[in-house]
């Protein structure tokens, strides 16, 4: 397995984050392993300074909210606080990839990580680091 940087976690980490927020126009997200490690690490290693907790927690529990307008109020607000605190640019390129790709899959509200499919997101794993 290749060495994987901080950048590319970094990355990763942000990936996570963007499908579980498109997953979450469609009903409430299961809160699984890999959005609790994609949070764990951009708050603790995902910049140099220390990094307010409210955000990340609010991304987790508005996940799991029942009402549409609550649930993406709550991850949208809360996803935009992450990215403020991490001083890095949200790009809705990014969203919008995987808002649609996941109208084109069989509709499962679970975020399963970033694939390549009719979005035409880059397919990831963690033996990736942009090595060639």
């Amino acid at each position: 397995m290749r060495r994987v940087d901080d950048k590319h976690l970094r990355e990763l980490a942000l990936e996570t984050i963007e499908e579980a927020a498109a997953a979450a126009h469609m009903g409430p997200v299961r809160r699984s392993r890999g959005i609790a490690l994609a949070l764990a690490w951009l708050r603790h290693r995902g910049s140099e300074k220390v990094l307010p907790l409210w955000p990340f927690n609010g991304f987790w529990e508005g996940l799991g909210s029942e009402r549409q307008h609550d649930r993406w109020s709550a991850v949208n607000a809360a996803a935009n606080a992450i990215y403020l605190a991490l001083d890095v640019p949200r790009r809705p390129a990014v969203i919008s990839a995987f808002e649609c790709q996941l109208r084109h899959t069989s509709g499962g509200s679970e975020a399963a990580g970033p694939t390549k499919g009719k979005a035409g997101m880059p397919d990831r794993d963690l033996n990736h680091s942009g090595e060639t």
